[in-house]
Parts: C-alpha cells; structure tokens; sequence
C-alpha cells in the first residue's frame, strides 16, 4: 500500500528522494567526462580530452581540488579504476593505454602501453591485483594486467563478430564483457584460468551493450537502442531472465549503477536523463530530468546516499543526486 504523507509525496518518496542536488562545471577544456571513480571521500573524472586529463573532486564540500595532466599523446581517458590506493586511467588510444597514478599525492607514476591492435580501452575492471581493459575492437580483447608489477600478463581475444568490448563486471570468479553488436552479446570469462567460458546472444533489437552491473545474483546490460533497454541476466545459469523496455522519449543507455535495490541508467539525451528502477520486480520508477545544457549522462558512480553524474559536455559537468 502507497502511504502519502502530503502534498502527494510518499513515505518511499521521503525516503528515497532521487533529486537533484547541485551541479559541478569544470574550466574551460576540461571537457567531456567519460569516465567516473571514487576512493577515500574523492570522486575523480576521467576527461575525453587530448591530453588526456583526472580532475580531483572533494565530496565533503563538491568542490574540485585539482587537476592532473597526462602527457602528450596520452589522450582520451575513458574508464578509470581504483585499487590499494593507485587510479588507473585506461584511455582510448592506439595502441591503447593505462596510466597509472597514486593518489596520495595525485601524481602519475607510469604508463602501460599495449601492444599494436590491441587498442581503445573503453572499460576496467579490478579482480585479485589483476586489472583487466576491455577494448573496442573487432573482434573484442581483454588485456589481463598484473598489478603488482603494473606489466601485461596475457591478452584473451573473442571469437570472430564478437566485437567492442564498452563494458565490463565481475561477480563471482567471472569477468563479463558487454559488446556493442547487434545484436548484444555479453562474453563470461573464468578469472581463474583467464579464458571464455561462453557467450550470451540477446534477441533482435537488442542491440549494443555499453554498461554493466551486478546485483546479487544478476547482471543488467544496458543497451544503446532507442527506446533504452536493460536485459536482466540470471548469473547462475547466465541466462536472459527478461527485458525492460523504456518510453519513447528515454533513449541510449550508457551507463549503469547499483544502489539500495535500485538500479539507475544514464541516458544520452538533451538534457540528460536519469532513470530509476526498482529490482524486486524490475520496474521502473521515475526518471530525473537534469536541466538545459545537463546533457548527456555518460558515468554514474555511487558514494554514500549519493550519486554522481559526469556529463559528455564541455566544459565537463558532474551532477550530484541524493538518494
């Protein structure tokens, strides 16, 4: 039963605000936020500039702190991932790129190039001090990379349509890959053995897997179609379990997050669009609508009761929501 407790609000409502909060502009040519992580009270976002730039943002006051600017050449930062205290900026060059930083200065320690054709990191993932970079070719690659030494341990390449890797997520011993086909597949690979275990094909229209995320014992895909779409996958027998469908006006999922039994999808609209969906029965909820210019929600990323939106606008832009 829905309990209203005014002015059509509800207890859920109350509980579960989903508003916007305040909205952070960069300086000018720190441009397009691609990419999303937070470590230690910080969020930093990665930007698809050239060079590549980390703006350092304090989440006790929303205020950015610095910058950090890569070489030149390293261009385009389009995933980032944090482990024991380093950020690893994977950027989406050829051949691609991994710039490793230290965070307790925010200063670069290395860069990690990869070998030729194994090019555009578009996603990262963390498992037992490996890091692993989904890149967006045909057909699609995972670099595995041994952290503790920071060099390449082996690359595993995907069967022939099995192409752009956009996405990748870990439960349970297994690396998912999301690709950007048609339709969308997503490839289980045993983190284990480091090598593919089968792949799962969606139907037609569903098309272009750019995100992931894990809850519980299910991953959700989303796809880049228009009307937007999740695809609920049960991981126990990595099986399609269903699909929502979004309204003709919520287009292009980019970008997931997990929070609390909801699931959140960024949509590529103008202004940009945040729609909310309830996992017990996977339903939606609502959609949050940014305001002009708050276009394009390219990462989402959750810290505490709160999640943060970087935006594909230039300059860059990360928008934060209660929760």
């Amino acid at each position: 039963m829905t309990t209203l407790v005014g002015n059509g609000l509800t207890l859920a409502s109350l509980r579960f605000p989903f508003l916007k909060v305040s909205t952070l502009t960069f300086d000018s040519g720190e441009d397009y936020v691609e990419a999303l992580a937070v470590s230690n009270g910080f969020l930093y976002a990665g930007l698809d500039t050239a060079p590549g730039k980390v703006v350092k943002i304090d989440l006790s006051d929303f205020s950015k702190v610095s910058t950090l600017t890569f070489a030149s050449g390293e261009n385009s930062v389009f995933a980032l991932a944090v482990s024991n205290g380093f950020l690893y900026a994977g950027l989406a060059t050829s051949p691609g790129k991994v710039v490793k930083i230290n965070l307790s200065n925010f200063s670069k320690v290395s860069t990690l190039t990869f070998a030729s054709g194994e090019n555009y990191i578009y996603a990262l993932a963390v498992s037992n001090g490996f890091l692993y970079a989904g890149l967006v070719t045909s057909p699609g690659k995972v670099v595995k990379v041994d952290l503790s030494t920071f060099t390449k341990v082996s690359t595993l390449t995907f069967a022939s349509g099995e192409n752009a890797v956009y996405a990748l997520a870990v439960s349970g011993g297994f690396l998912y890959a999301g690709l950007a086909t048609a339709p969308g597949k997503v490839v289980k690979i045993d983190l284990a053995t480091f090598t593919k275990v089968s792949t799962l094909t969606f139907a037609s229209g569903e098309k272009l897997v750019f995100s992931l995320a894990t809850s519980d014992s299910f991953l959700y895909a989303g796809l880049e179609t228009s009307p937007g779409k999740v695809v609920k996958v049960d991981l126990s027998t990595f099986s399609k379990v269903s699909t929502l469908t979004f309204t003709s006006d919520e287009p292009y999922v980019e970008t997931l997050a997990v929070s609390n039994g909801f699931l959140y999808a960024g949509l590529f609209t103008y202004p940009g669009k945040i729609v909310k969906v309830n996992l017990t029965d996977f339903s939606k909820v609502q959609t949050l609508t940014f305001d002009s210019e708050e276009d394009i929600v390219y990462h989402l990323v959750v810290s505490d009761s709160f999640l943060y939106a970087g935006l594909d606008t230039a300059p860059g832009k990360v928008v934060k929501v209660a929760l």
